[in-house]
Parts: structure tokens; sequence; C-alpha cells
């Protein structure tokens, strides 16, 4: 994950946690970008690790019931997906119960858990 692109997401987890008691705990991140040896990105594959997969997840369903998890990859203004981020976005979207966004700024990111919760 690029700095920038860190430190938005730092500041949008930092918010949801303070103004959604839900999100305290389960609002997440997925650690898919953190640099790591090549055994440990073996054993990490081997566990789990599925490339492309969203940065945070929200295990709580949509205040309409219409959604089980929020699935949220970050971006900066200008970032745009990858091709396995884009794929792992139609693997998600394919099951129908869970939402899926992109957030490209706080402003963007408060929108959609506002909408969302």
């Amino acid at each position: 994950m690029k700095h920038l692109e860190s430190r938005l997401q730092t500041e949008c987890v930092r918010w949801a946690r303070l103004q959604h008691p839900c999100c305290r705990k389960l609002l997440f991140s997925v650690p898919n970008g953190v640099r790591t040896t090549a055994t440990q990105a073996r054993i990490a594959y081997a566990e789990g690790l599925v490339s492309g997969v969203a940065d945070l997840i929200l295990l709580h369903p949509s205040g309409d019931g219409r959604f089980a998890a929020l699935l949220i990859e970050m971006k900066t203004a200008k970032g745009k997906q990858s091709p396995k981020q884009k794929e792992w976005q139609l693997a998600v979207e394919s099951v129908g119960i869970y939402r899926y966004a992109v957030a490209h700024s706080f402003t963007e990111f408060q929108n959609l858990i506002n909408n969302y919760l």
C-alpha cells in the first residue's frame, strides 16, 4: 500500500471507530500490501492469503438489511484498482450478500460508512 493511501486509510479507520461503536472491533484491515520475504509470502498464501482482497472489512450488516458485510478498497484520488482487485470485487459481488465499494477520499469513506450503517 502506498504511503498516501496508508495515511488515508488510517484516518478513515480512526474516524469510523470513534464515530460508530460497531466499528471498534468489526472493522479491520487485510494486510495484503505488507512486504515480506519470499518464504513468508509462500506461507501466507498456503495459509489462505488471497491477492486482491479489499483493504478493509466491516463485519456488520447494513442498516437496511440488504448486506451482511461491507468490503472497502481504499484508493487515493487518482488511484485505480488492480486487475486482481477487480477480479476479487466481481467474486464478492456475485455472492449477492456483500457490499463492495472503493473509497477515494476521507469524505467518500465517511459517506459510505454512514449510508451503509
